[in-house]
């Protein structure tokens, strides 16, 4: 096998030339596929169709709704200080009185 490794090496500094141009067309062929290429993280996407847990999510998105979940991120030069809290307490206030038909808030 070692000595498979030492002729494909030797192989290939022989005919690099033509090695990076294989190289280069394949890249270039697997990069035609990328603007089709789509990543789902839905939940729905993680399970297999009729499965008894999806059907029940279904159902429950159904009676209550959608199941959106959005996260803020801050991140303050010093978090535990009086002016940093305070201002974590404004954006609170200002989700809960700005954002219609918010759940919750959960922070720290």
């Amino acid at each position: 096998m070692e000595k498979w490794f030492e002729a494909s090496a030797a192989y290939l500094c022989r005919k690099r030339i033509p090695a990076i141009i294989v190289v280069l067309l394949a890249t270039a062929a697997a990069a035609t596929g990328l603007r089709n290429l789509a990543i789902d993280t839905s939940t729905e996407s993680f399970l297999r169709a009729g499965d008894p847990v999806l059907e029940r999510y279904e159902e429950f998105r159904d009676q209550f709704g959608r199941d959106d979940v959005i996260i803020v991120s801050v991140t303050p030069d010093e978090l535990f200080t009086l002016a940093s809290l305070t201002e974590l307490k404004k954006l609170h206030d200002s989700l809960a009185s700005g954002v219609p038909s918010l759940a919750g808030i959960t922070s720290m």
